[in-house]
């Protein structure tokens, strides 16, 4: 991933291409097949990520610790969350399944297709919450609660609000199924296969928070 056998793996594939009968130039063509489709998904996640780790050295321990620190922090909102709703964890991890269940269901039988148009809507609704939780984050410091009610209000309009994110967060898998279904068809290199783990994992942490924060709110009433 990193380097570190390059040479090796280029004699090995050399020396398979020459028994195959392959030539040089489709050596060359499927090179260049692999590095867009690398591209293709660096694109999708984020290039710089996995520069950085490479450039910091031990990727392996480097995900280790980031399973862990992400472990403590699920694991503390988890906490404090049950402490006040008892039980509220253990439904929001249900939930978060049972939503991945049906989302892929409904992705394989066709029910809903990755389409351009949904692809843009998805990624613009996501675009637009962030926005939003990053504009109430910033004017909390501020002691400016604006949006706060929304957040955790616990009425009507943050119970809409809680719904209408979740969903969202659902749709984002359906993203994240076609992301790994383009890669499969498209011959994506080995390593590629942790991005598109990484991605769905993403999206099932926000999805099991919000989820958490919905049944927060839906129980403040």
């Amino acid at each position: 991933m990193c380097g570190g056998h390059g040479g090796l793996d280029v004699g090995d594939g050399a020396l398979g291409d020459a028994a195959s009968g392959d030539s040089v130039d489709d050596r060359r063509v499927a090179g260049r097949d692999g590095d867009r489709t690398g591209h293709y998904f660096q694109a999708k996640l984020g290039a710089d990520y996995r520069a950085a780790i490479c450039a910091a050295g031990g990727v392996g321990a480097w995900r280790h610790f980031g399973d862990m620190l992400e472990g403590l922090v699920l694991g503390g909102i988890s906490a404090i969350f049950d402490k006040s709703y008892h039980g509220i964890a253990i439904q929001a991890v249900g939930l978060t399944f049972g939503v991945l269940f049906v989302m892929l269901i409904a992705y394989k039988t066709g029910v809903i297709r990755a389409t351009e148009r949904f692809k843009l809507g998805v990624i613009a609704a996501t675009g637009g919450i962030a926005v939003f939780y990053l504009v109430v984050m910033v004017l909390g410091l501020f002691h400016v609660n604006v949006g706060m009610g929304i957040l955790y209000g616990g009425g009507p309009w943050a119970i809409a609000f809680s719904l209408f994110v979740a969903a969202i967060a659902a749709l984002n898998l359906v993203l994240d199924f076609d992301m790994i279904e383009t890669g499969v068809r498209m011959g994506a290199p080995r390593y590629m296969e942790w991005y598109g783990a990484f991605g769905l994992m993403v999206t099932l942490i926000w999805l099991y928070l919000e989820i958490l924060r919905l049944l927060a709110n839906a129980r403040r009433r």
